[in-house]
């Protein structure tokens, strides 16, 4: 079992992490909004890295949740990152599943 010391230090990164995460999500809903507005790849793309990152520290950090819900975006995008116009079908269940991500992250 690990140290009280380390544990404490734990909830402190932990809580840091919180702490920026309202931020993460914005940045994760401003590129959706910038690859719906744009359907170029590089938005796409730049989409799939940040919900990527997203759902690599959320799980990290304990909202196992909150990742599952980004990996889906990701998965979502990932076939549009050479190519981008995101299919209104796909752009409608990102806007859904981001606001599930921000449900999540205040909870």
């Amino acid at each position: 079992m690990a140290s009280e010391a380390l544990q404490k230090r734990l909830r402190q990164l932990r809580k840091g992490y919180q702490a920026k995460l309202h931020e993460k999500i914005e940045a994760l809903d401003a590129s959706l909004r910038s690859a719906i507005g744009s359907g170029s790849p590089e938005e796409c793309a730049e989409l799939w890295a940040v919900a990527h990152n997203l759902a690599g520290t959320a799980g990290s950090y304990g909202y196992r949740n909150l990742a599952e819900v980004v990996h889906e975006m990701e998965d979502l995008v990932a076939p549009f990152r050479q190519t981008g116009d995101l299919p209104r079908p796909v752009s409608d269940g990102l806007v859904l599943l981001i606001e599930e991500a921000r449900r999540l992250a205040e909870a």
